[in-house]
C-alpha cells in the first residue's frame, strides 16, 4: 500500500454543500462554546498580552472575582504575589515594549 499515493488522492465521497460545511462548523462552535460555559473546571481565555478576555463560571467560582472584574486582569494577577516574582522582568520588558 502506497501511503503517499493514497494521501494525494482526492476524496471523492465527500460531497458536502457549503450551506452543511456551514452547519457543521456552526454546530462545532456551539459545543465549544458549550463545553467552555458549562465545565466544572475554571477556564480562561487571554490574549498574547496576557489580558483575561473571557472565563467561565467555574473560573469566577474559583478565583473568588466577579465577572466583570476577573475581565479587567491580567493572567498573572491570579498568581500568588511570590510566584509573580520570576516574572517580573519580562512583564516590565513588555511593558517598556508597549509605550
Amino acid at each position: 500500500m502506497d501511503l503517499n499515493k493514497e494521501m494525494n488522492e482526492k476524496d471523492d465521497s465527500d460531497n458536502t454543500n457549503p450551506f452543511e460545511e456551514y452547519m457543521q462548523v456552526k454546530n462545532s462552535n456551539n459545543i465549544y462554546k458549550q463545553v467552555f460555559k458549562y465545565s466544572i473546571f475554571p477556564k480562561i481565555v487571554h490574549n498574547m498580552d496576557m489580558r483575561i478576555i473571557e472565563a467561565n463560571d467555574s473560573a469566577v467560582k474559583e478565583f473568588g472575582y466577579s465577572r466583570n472584574e476577573l475581565l479587567k486582569k491580567e493572567l498573572i494577577d491570579l498568581h500568588y504575589k511570590d510566584d509573580q516574582e520570576p516574572s517580573d522582568p519580562v512583564r516590565e520588558k513588555r511593558k517598556k515594549r508597549k509605550s
